[in-house]
């Protein structure tokens, strides 16, 4: 998994220098989330900053600053210009890019925020290496949350699908479908076909990233260590 997030870095890097001539931050770029209107691009990393830069001009806006730790996740919510991050410091923060601001920090999550999403409500899903997925209503200051297998460590990767379910992808290549009404997952599949044997160059085959294609009711995990 350093290996790729490693060369994303070096080929995002190029491909702003081509365009501005500087770059995306200091150190590794973990994160990237881009606006609905395709306005914004925000960036972050091993900085510690979320970083803004504006796709019509290729020019940097503004560095955010208030994480204590590597930043793991950026989303937009749809339709507007509010932020939301996470990070290994545990916290999950939002942001107004329209004013260049912090609007509010919630804390639940008992180690590192590994993924996050969020439409167009002012909800958001977060996945952590506490073993949870937590469903935040942000307006409600409210948190549901969901403990994943016994048999996992962490859960890298989360996605919503509806009002009502998200999926979640753990470090054991194990896909969880999720309602909100319930605390255990409606469904788990191992979505990695591992190969353990001798000489396997697939020990740890966790799901490091998930989409979803609304419109064609479509769910693609990618395990990191074949990457």
């Amino acid at each position: 998994r350093r290996g790729r997030r490693g060369r994303n870095k070096r080929t995002i890097q190029q491909w702003w220098k081509k365009k501005k001539g500087g770059k995306l931050g200091d150190g590794e770029v973990l994160a990237l989330a881009c606006s609905s209107d395709g306005r914004y691009l925000a960036s972050g990393g091993r900085d510690k900053l979320v970083r803004i830069f504006d796709l019509r001009t290729n020019e940097e806006l503004d560095s955010l600053s208030g994480h204590r730790d590597a930043i793991t996740s950026l989303a937009f919510r749809h339709g507007t210009s509010t932020l939301f991050s996470g990070s290994s410091d545990r916290c999950l923060k939002s942001w107004s890019i329209d004013d260049m601001s912090y609007v509010d920090t919630l804390y639940g999550h008992q180690s590192a925020i590994t993924s996050l999403d969020l439409h167009r409500k002012d909800e958001v899903v977060t996945s952590g290496g506490d073993r949870t997925c937590r469903f935040w209503k942000v307006g409600e200051d409210k948190q549901l949350v969901f403990r994943g297998s016994s048999v996992s460590t962490s859960i890298e990767a989360v996605r919503l699908l509806n009002d009502d379910h998200f999926v979640s992808g753990d470090d054991h290549g194990n896909l969880s479908l999720w309602h909100l009404m319930r605390k255990k997952p409606v469904l788990t599949v191992n979505a990695v076909r591992s190969r353990t044997g001798p000489g396997s160059d697939l020990a740890r085959p966790w799901i490091c990233s998930i989409r979803w294609a609304r419109a064609g009711l479509f769910c693609v995990a990618v395990r990191a260590s074949s990457l």
